[in-house]
C-alpha cells in the first residue's frame, strides 16, 4: 500500500482551520528521534511562541542549519520558547536527550537564562533539565547529553529563554537535537507527486501540491468537520495516479476574534462620511452611509476611536465578544466648535477672578530649536514598534493647535549627500501629546517625502495644551533608509527625546553632539512661550552613559563631508491661516469648577471674557475651566470642548495668620517682619505685601491700618496719651 502522510494535526482558528503533516518518507515520531534542522523531515513540527527572537538560521550550525535565539529585536522582560514535537515513547520510561549548543554573550549580567525543560504524559508541568545563564564565558558548539527517567507515554522538550533584556546576549544556537533509547526506524520510497486535501470527503484543492500544510477557509464556526489529507503517487504508464489512505482529523472552528460595526451620525442624525474609525491596528473609513466595520478584534475591552476633521474625536471602550454577531457601537460626532483659550485664574479674598481669550483668536508660531545648520545625520535600523525612534518635545505653553510638523532629511547640497542611498523618503512622522513629561497618546502617524530637505505633514490637530512631541521613524516594512539631520551643538538637551530599547530617554544619549533638526507650526491661544538657547545653563548630563550596540544605528560620523555649507535651513510651511468666526453666533461662556478627580460642576455663565466667582473658604486650591456655547444654523445650540484648567488659592490681603481677617495681631506680626524679629513664609509674604511691590515695609502697615478702620485709619480721632512710638526699618525684603 502507498504510504500516507504522517503526523497529521490541525490548528483551529476563526472560520478557518490549518492542517499540517509530514511527508510519507519521514519516519513517524518515535524513538530514536534526530533533528538536524535540514529542510523536510519533522522540522515543521517544531514551534516557537512568545515573540520573534527564535529564528531558523541556515548560515550557521554544526553543520548548517540550526535554530537560533537572537538578541534582535531587543525585548525587555521576555519569555520565549522553542518546542520540539511531542515524541511517543511507547513502553519506554527512560531516554537520553542530546543537542549541540553554542553561546555568544554581550554582557555578563547574569539576568538572561536558557532553561532546558521537558514534560511527559498528560502532566502539563515543565521540569528543568539544566539552566544556563549569561554570567560565564562564550563557547562554540559543544554537545550536551542528559538521561531523563520516569517518563510515561511521551516526552516533549523545550528550550525556554527568558530574562531582563535580549540586548545583553548575542545569541544561543541549538543543533543536532536527539532523543534516543532502543532504536527502531523505517523508511519507504515511492513515486511521490504531492497531496490532496478534503473537507467531509470533498476535495478542497484544485491541483496537487507538495507543501506539508494547508488552510481551509470559509468554514462555519461551531460546526464539526472531518478534514483529510492523502498522498498522491504517479501511476504506471497509461494508468491513473493513485492515492494513499486518507488520514483524517475532526475539527470544530471556533470564534477566536470579534467584530465591531456601527454607524456615524451628526447631532441631526445624518450620516457622516470620511470618518476614520480605528482600534489597535484595525481601521475603516466610512462612506456616504456612515457605516464602518472593524474585523477580527481581540476579545475583551477594545478602545475604539472615531475621528474626522471638523468634528470632535470620540472614544469608546467596547466589549468585544467571540461570537458570530458583531458588537454594535454607533457614534454621534458633534462639530468641533472653537473653544475659549488662555484661561487664567487670579486669587482674591474669598473669590477668584477668571479671564480668557475669545475662541479662535490665536497666534501662528513656528518653533525650531536647532540652529538650522547640519552637522551630522543618522538613522536607526529598527522602527518605533521595535523600540527605536527620536524626536523633540516642543514646549508651546497654553492651548494650541498643531498645523504642521517637519523633520530634516539629508538631501541635495547637504553635507554627506547622497548618503545613505540617494533618496528623499518616505519617512514617518509621529505626533504625541504630553503625559507627565513623556510622549503620551499617539495623535498622528503619517509618511512624507522630503522636499527641499524637509519632510512635512499637516495633521490638523486641535485642542492641545502645554507641549507636543514630534517623533521620527520609518514604516514597519521600510527598506529605504533616510538620514535624519542633527545640528552642530546641543542647546536643548531637555527637549531631545530618544526611544532606545523601548524606553524614552532625554538628552544627547546617542552622543552625536547636536540637537535633532525638527520644527513645528502651531496656532497658539495664549500662554505661549518660545525657548531661547540654553547655552551654558544646560543640565549636566552624562550623554555616554548608555551603551549602544553599533549594529542598531548608522550615521555619517566617520564620513568625509562632500558639500560644505554653513547656511541654515528651515522648513517652508504652506498653511495660510484663515479663521472666520461669526461672533454673533457665540451665545455665552459656561464656567465649571473642577475637583481633584476631574469632575466638573457648573458655576455660572457670562457673555464677557472675564468673571469673578465665589471661592470660599480661603486658603484652599480652586480649579476651573470654561466652554463656549454656540448657536449654529444646522445643529442648534452646541457647547464647545472645555478650555485648559486654571487653579489658584484665594487669600486675604494683610492676613498674616491665615484666619481670613485682618486684625491688630496681623499688624504686629508685620512689624516683626519689618524689624526682622521673624521671617515670613512665602504665603505670609504674599498676604502681607499689601501694595504688591515685592517688599514688606511701612507702606504695607499703613494700608493694613486702612483695612482695619475701613479706609479711615489716618483721620480717626486719638488720645495723645496712648501713642506708642516704634522705630521701624525702612523695608523688609
Amino acid at each position: 500500500d502507498p504510504l500516507p502522510p504522517t503526523n497529521v494535526y490541525a490548528e483551529v482558528w476563526d472560520e478557518e482551520v490549518s492542517l499540517y503533516w509530514t511527508d510519507p518518507e519521514v519516519t513517524e515520531l518515535g524513538i530514536p528521534y534526530f533533528e538536524g534542522f535540514e529542510e523536510g523531515g519533522l522540522l515543521d513540527l517544531w514551534l516557537v511562541d512568545g515573540g520573534d527572537n527564535w529564528v531558523y538560521n541556515d548560515f550557521a550550525g554544526n553543520p548548517t542549519p540550526c535554530m537560533q535565539f537572537n538578541w534582535s529585536p531587543s525585548v525587555q522582560d521576555y519569555d520565549q520558547s522553542l518546542y520540539a514535537p511531542t515524541i511517543p515513547i511507547g513502553e519506554l520510561t527512560d531516554v537520553t536527550v542530546g543537542f549541540d549548543f553554542e553561546f555568544d554573550n554581550w554582557t555578563t549580567s547574569g539576568a538572561e537564562f536558557l532553561s532546558i525543560e521537558y514534560k511527559t504524559g498528560t502532566n502539563s508541568t515543565w521540569n528543568v533539565i539544566e539552566l544556563f545563564e549569561n554570567s560565564g564565558e562564550d563557547f562554540d558548539f559543544a554537545n550536551f547529553s542528559y538521561d531523563v527517567t520516569g517518563l510515561t507515554d511521551n516526552i516533549q522538550v523545550r528550550f525556554h529563554c527568558y530574562g531582563a533584556t535580549t540586548f545583553d546576549i548575542n545569541y544561543y544556537r541549538i543543533d543536532n537535537f536527539s532523543v534516543t533509547s532502543d532504536g527502531r526506524t523505517s523508511r519507504n520510497e515511492y513515486d511521490f507527486l504531492g497531496y490532496n486535501v478534503y473537507v467531509d470527503d470533498v476535495m478542497d484543492n484544485e491541483d496537487i501540491f507538495d507543501t506539508t500544510g494547508y488552510t481551509f477557509y470559509g468554514l462555519d464556526n461551531e460546526v464539526s468537520y472531518t478534514l483529510g489529507v492523502t498522498a498522491v503517487y504517479e501511476g504506471a504508464a497509461g494508468e491513473d495516479n493513485y492515492q494513499s489512505e486518507m488520514i483524517t482529523v475532526d475539527v470544530n472552528p471556533v470564534y477566536v476574534f470579534g467584530d465591531v460595526v456601527g454607524t456615524i451620525t451628526d447631532p441631526n442624525g445624518a450620516t457622516i462620511d470620511s470618518v476614520i474609525v480605528s482600534s489597535g491596528g484595525e481601521s475603516d473609513t466610512t462612506g456616504t452611509d456612515g457605516t464602518f466595520t472593524l474585523w477580527n478584534l481581540d476579545v475583551g475591552t477594545n478602545s475604539v476611536t472615531a475621528r474626522r476633521s471638523g468634528f470632535y474625536t470620540s472614544n469608546e471602550d467596547v466589549e468585544v465578544l467571540a461570537q458570530a454577531d458583531p458588537t454594535v457601537q454607533d457614534f454621534v460626532l458633534s462639530p468641533d466648535m472653537p473653544i475659549p483659550v488662555g484661561l487664567e485664574a487670579t486669587p482674591l479674598d474669598g473669590q477668584v477672578y477668571l479671564s480668557w481669550r475669545t475662541p479662535g483668536n490665536g497666534e501662528e508660531l513656528t518653533l525650531q530649536y536647532d540652529d538650522g545648520v547640519l552637522g551630522n545625520a543618522f538613522y536607526f535600523n529598527d522602527t518605533y514598534e521595535d523600540g527605536y525612534a527620536h524626536g523633540i518635545r516642543f514646549d508651546v505653553g497654553g492651548g494650541f493647535d498643531v498645523i504642521a510638523a517637519s523633520i530634516k532629511v539629508l538631501s541635495e547640497d547637504d553635507e554627506f549627500w547622497p548618503w545613505p542611498n540617494n533618496t528623499h523618503g518616505p519617512v514617518r512622522i509621529l505626533i504625541f501629546d504630553n503625559n507627565n513629561g513623556f510622549p503620551g497618546n499617539l495623535l498622528h502617524d503619517e509618511e512624507a517625502v522630503a522636499e527641499n530637505g524637509w519632510a512635512t505633514v499637516y495633521p490638523d490637530l486641535t485642542g492641545l495644551d502645554g507641549s507636543v512631541y514630534i517623533i521620527a521613524s520609518h514604516a514597519s516594512n521600510w527598506t529605504d533608509p533616510e538620514g535624519y539631520g542633527i545640528d552642530g551643538g546641543v542647546d536643548y538637551p531637555d527637549n531631545m527625546v530618544t526611544l532606545l530599547y523601548g524606553e524614552w530617554a532625554f538628552g544627547d544619549v546617542l552622543g552625536y553632539g547636536g540637537d535633532y533638526m525638527m520644527a513645528v507650526q502651531v496656532l497658539s491661544f495664549g500662554g505661549s512661550r518660545t525657548l531661547s538657547s540654553s547655552g551654558n545653563d544646560a543640565p549636566d548630563i552624562d550623554y555616554n552613559s548608555i551603551e549602544i550596540n553599533p549594529s542598531l544605528i548608522a550615521s555619517t560620523s566617520d564620513l568625509a563631508p562632500i558639500h560644505f555649507s554653513s547656511e541654515p535651513t528651515h522648513p517652508v510651511f504652506n498653511t495660510p491661516i484663515n479663521i472666520l468666526l461669526n461672533r454673533d453666533n457665540l451665545i455665552e461662556y459656561l464656567i465649571y469648577e473642577v475637583d481633584l478627580e476631574g469632575n466638573e460642576t457648573y458655576v455660572v455663565s457670562t457673555t464677557d471674557t472675564f468673571a469673578t466667582v465665589t471661592a470660599s473658604p480661603n486658603y484652599l486650591e480652586y480649579c476651573y475651566n470654561i466652554s463656549a456655547y454656540w448657536a449654529t444654523d444646522n445643529y442648534g445650540d452646541l457647547e464647545s470642548r472645555h478650555s485648559n484648567v486654571a487653579c489658584t488659592v484665594p487669600y486675604t490681603l494683610g492676613d498674616s495668620d491665615f484666619d481670613s481677617d485682618v486684625t491688630i495681631n496681623d499688624v504686629l506680626e508685620v512689624v516683626d517682619f519689618i524689624l526682622e524679629e521673624d521671617v515670613p513664609t512665602e504665603d505670609q509674604f504674599r498676604n502681607c505685601d499689601v501694595n504688591s511691590d515685592q517688599e514688606i515695609n511701612i507702606a504695607d502697615v499703613v494700608m493694613m491700618v486702612d483695612i482695619l478702620f475701613g479706609g479711615t485709619g489716618r483721620i480717626v480721632g486719638f488720645d495723645a496719651g496712648e501713642i506708642a512710638y516704634i522705630d521701624l526699618k525702612t523695608d523688609f525684603k
